[in-house]
C-alpha cells in the first residue's frame, strides 16, 4: 500500500469516526433540557455520558488519525475527502435518529461527492 492509499484510507476512517461523533453528541444534546436552563452539572448525569464519552471518543481518535494523514498526503488531497461528511452525516442521521433526508441534501452531498473526484484528478497530473 503507498503512503497516499494509506492516507486515503486513514481520511475514510476520519470521516467515520467523526459522523458518528456527530450523530452520538446530537443524541446528547437531544437529552438536555432548553438550552436556557443548561449547566454543567447534566454532565454527571449517566445518560448523558453514554453518548458524550464515546461522541467525544470519536472526534479525538479521528484527530490523530487525522494527523497522521496530513504525515502521509499533501492536505490538498486530503481535505476534500473531509467533504464525505456531508453525505455520511445525513445519511447516519436518517438511520440513527430518524431525522428526515431530503432530496436536496442528497442532491448536495452528490455534487460534493463529485467535487472529491474533481480534486482527486490533481493527484493522477
Amino acid at each position: 500500500m503507498t503512503p497516499i492509499q494509506l492516507g486515503v484510507s486513514l481520511a475514510l476512517a476520519c470521516v467515520a469516526l467523526n459522523s458518528a461523533g456527530q450523530v452520538l453528541l446530537k443524541q446528547f444534546a437531544m437529552r438536555l433540557p432548553t438550552l436556557a436552563s443548561v449547566d454543567l452539572t447534566l454532565l454527571a448525569l449517566p445518560a448523558t455520558w453514554q453518548f458524550f464519552l464515546p461522541g467525544l471518543a470519536c472526534y479525538a481518535i479521528g484527530m490523530f488519525l487525522w494527523i497522521a494523514t496530513l504525515k502521509l498526503m499533501p492536505l490538498y488531497l486530503a481535505y476534500p475527502i473531509i467533504g464525505l461528511s456531508f453525505l455520511t452525516v445525513p445519511v447516519l442521521s436518517r438511520l440513527w435518529l430518524n431525522e428526515p433526508l431530503p432530496v436536496a441534501t442528497l442532491a448536495g452531498a452528490v455534487l460534493i461527492i463529485a467535487g472529491i473526484w474533481v480534486s482527486s484528478l490533481g493527484a493522477q497530473g
